[in-house]
């Protein structure tokens, strides 16, 4: 029996065709096929209830169009919202405004050297990190320049000496201040058309805001400026300017506050400073 060392041949036709091997990780990393088979709700964050109703209400949107929409309606991406600059820094906090009578600032500023040296020594004898460096007068008021911003205490220790010096007229010379800055505010909800049939004017916001204990702190800088807010429109944009700190602290307490004119509620909104010179309530005329 003769044994056939020769092999039958393949039939290439019967065999299935091969299959390539899987792509590493890496490469399915780079590829855009891969990055985009997540699911949708794997590839966004916050509420996956809320994203998924929002993509079966607008089908045709992109994913990420989606995701913006979600993050600006609950405000998910704080770092992204903008922020408001309300407040107009006034002069520099490092000074001790001392209004007085023109008599006493005169008397006073003859000998700025000495009344600046015991200054500091009295401030020393308290520890205090505050030093004046100098007095100047404007107007009928005394500007003390310091180092830093200083404490009522500091401001306390001053004011007892400025009235104990001699020739001083202590009757004649008011309570020390720092300056402040201007802050900037809007309120919403009011109608431009009273009961009365005549527009809203800013004698009746004054009176209105002089009654609400939200304002009890608050000193306005200016009248408050009515206006439309679209010339269809019936509802009014009050303007309101306060005295405020360089922070912008009363403003920031009162943004997003509501209070009641008559059966209306009113909205107290942040708004963009106006652009000018800086001003502080105590030098200003």
């Amino acid at each position: 029996m003769k044994v056939n060392n020769k092999t039958n041949p393949v039939n290439i036709s019967r065999i299935s065709p091969l299959i390539s091997p899987r792509p590493s990780t890496s490469v399915l990393a780079k590829s855009k096929h891969h990055r985009n088979t997540r699911s949708f709700a794997q590839a966004t964050k916050g509420n996956t209830e809320d994203i998924l109703k929002l993509k079966e209400a607008f089908p045709k949107l992109s994913t990420k169009k989606i995701i913006e929409m979600h993050n600006i309606a609950y405000n998910t991406n704080q770092k992204s919202c903008l922020k408001l600059n309300m407040t107009t820094k006034g002069p520099s906090r490092k000074q001790i405004i001392i209004p007085m009578s023109q008599d006493n600032s005169n008397i006073i500023i003859t000998c700025a050297d000495e009344h600046i040296f015991n200054i500091n020594r009295f401030l020393k004898s308290i520890k205090s990190d505050v030093t004046a460096n100098f007095l100047c007068s404007d107007n009928r008021d005394i500007i003390v320049t310091t180092n830093q911003i200083a404490s009522s205490s500091d401001m306390s220790i001053i004011e007892k000496y400025i009235k104990e010096s001699d020739n001083i007229n202590p009757n004649d010379i008011l309570s020390l201040r720092l300056p402040q800055s201007k802050s900037y505010l809007k309120i919403l909800g009011i109608p431009y058309i009273t009961n009365n049939g005549t527009p809203i004017s800013h004698n009746q916001v004054e009176e209105v805001i002089k009654r609400i204990h939200l304002f009890n702190d608050i000193t306005l800088s200016s009248c408050p400026r009515v206006i439309k807010a679209s010339p269809k429109s019936d509802m009014a944009v009050i303007w309101i300017d306060i005295w405020d700190s360089q922070n912008g602290t009363k403003a920031k307490s009162l943004v997003n506050r509501c209070f009641n004119i008559g059966q209306h509620i009113a909205t107290i909104c942040g708004t963009n400073m106006n652009p000018g010179v800086p001003q502080c309530k105590n030098c200003w005329k």
